[in-house]
């Protein structure tokens, strides 16, 4: 499963880069707390609580490189 795979990367305290590639939304994991949300061709924004893009990004657990999230 990947988002057992994503799950486990996250809580080992890296940081990780995922998308949920139906809402074409990227996701940044910061270590010291929190996520980092990034549409395409978009700014990176802090995200607040845990809005459906995020919580369908985990489920989905499709893991991105830091550089395709740069790129996003």
């Amino acid at each position: 499963m990947r988002n057992e795979n994503l799950l486990s990367e996250i809580a080992s305290g890296k940081e990780v880069y995922f998308e949920n590639s139906f809402e074409e939304t990227a996701f940044r994991n910061i270590p010291e707390g929190g996520y980092e949300a990034k549409q395409k061709k978009g700014t990176p924004y802090k995200v607040e609580g845990a809005p459906n893009k995020l919580v369908d990004a985990i489920l989905e657990g499709k893991m991105i490189s830091a550089e395709e999230y740069k790129k996003y």
